[in-house]
């Protein structure tokens, strides 16, 4: 799930009950990591944490939630992965099951709009329900974070005298990408890149090429100038550029690399092309530091179908290793440089 917090404002707008299912604590191996969310509702979920006997024992203490509201709001369970739920995992698991009603959506709308990168949430069950937005470095007293905790897309329990506390940071962890093209290889990515962390700017100066429907994650933007939206486009943008034409494709590149505050860039095409732009954007003044940080061909060296699946499969692998590097806390554009293909 791309943004808990957002998707959970949505539902509660729209007066629909849900239970969150965090995976709050992991011992040993497990299918998904720690801060690992889906939300359940009385027909629906989104999101896993991990499928199987454990995902279905979590639909069903979350429906339980769900339609006995006289129980408490939090419910916390652990669950040995082994033969009883029919996984091999060979570790355990604590889930924290939360449910969300109407009168939680104030609270959850108000923490979506001020939340900052620093923003915890705070959880504490005990005789009460309690929930607190905090900044990183104005924690309750008594409540101590591991060093690099704030840094992280993790939650943290603790037992703390007669209540359970589960702080969580609510950042967005969705990375910014800019895609230039809506032709068959930018079709056929975009419908991948849906349940990424990743939050995208599709853009083409056609209005037709783009679907009538689109993930949550994606914003279409049609303009006659996509060289001039470029150079407007956020700092730390990540950018994959296939459009239907080599010469705007070679203006956006140029627009793109006098920046020196992007954090990726790709480009379709062969080393030949790769070849021939850099000799152009070298007559441009463009610097070979900077000529550098284009990467082309995007995708992986081992795939060398021409497909538009297979190149939209190859370069979704390529930004699953930069959103690896990114959470682990190489954001700079020289480390995410060193983990692509260079051309």
């Amino acid at each position: 799930m791309n943004d808990w917090l957002a998707a959970l404002s949505s539902h509660l707008l729209s007066d629909t009950p849900m239970v969150r299912v965090v995976v709050a604590s992991v011992h040993g191996s497990s299918p998904r990591a720690v801060g690992t969310t889906m939300l359940v509702g009385a027909t629906q979920f989104e999101g896993s944490i991990g499928g199987g006997h454990l995902e279905w024992q979590a639909l069903a203490i979350a429906r339980t939630l769900l339609t006995h509201p006289q129980q408490p709001a939090v419910r916390l369970e652990r669950f040995a992965l082994g033969e009883k739920l029919g996984q091999c995992c060979g570790g355990s698991v604590e889930v924290w099951f939360e449910r969300y009603d109407s009168s939680a959506a104030d609270f959850v709308v108000n923490t979506l709009a001020r939340r900052k990168p620093d923003s915890l949430l705070l959880t504490v069950f005990g005789l009460t329900l309690e929930r607190l937005l905090v900044d990183a470095d104005c924690l309750p007293d008594g409540l101590i974070l591991p060093a690099d905790f704030a840094v992280q897309d993790r939650a943290l329990l603790i037992t703390r005298n007669d209540s359970v506390v589960l702080i969580e940071p609510i950042a967005s962890t969705q990375q910014q990408l800019w895609l230039f093209g809506a032709g068959h290889v930018g079709k056929a990515l975009v419908k991948l890149l849906a349940d990424l962390p990743l939050r995208i700017t599709w853009i083409d100066s056609r209005p037709q090429m783009f679907p009538a429907t689109l993930s949550s994650n994606v914003t279409p933007l049609c303009t006659d100038d996509p060289v001039a939206a470029a150079r407007g486009s956020p700092p730390d943008t990540w950018f994959l550029v296939m459009t239907h034409s080599h010469d705007l494709d070679y203006d956006l590149c140029c627009a793109l690399l006098t920046r020196a505050d992007f954090a990726w860039l790709g480009l379709i095409g062969s080393r030949t092309k790769a070849a021939r732009f850099t000799q152009r954007l070298k007559r441009q003044g463009i610097t070979a530091q900077r000529l550098a940080r284009l990467t082309c061909p995007i995708g992986l060296a081992t795939i060398s179908s021409k497909l538009p699946a297979a190149i939209a499969l190859s370069t979704t692998a390529q930004l699953l290793g930069l959103i690896e590097q990114r959470r682990a806390g190489s954001l700079t554009s020289h480390a995410l440089q060193h983990g692509a293909k260079s051309a």
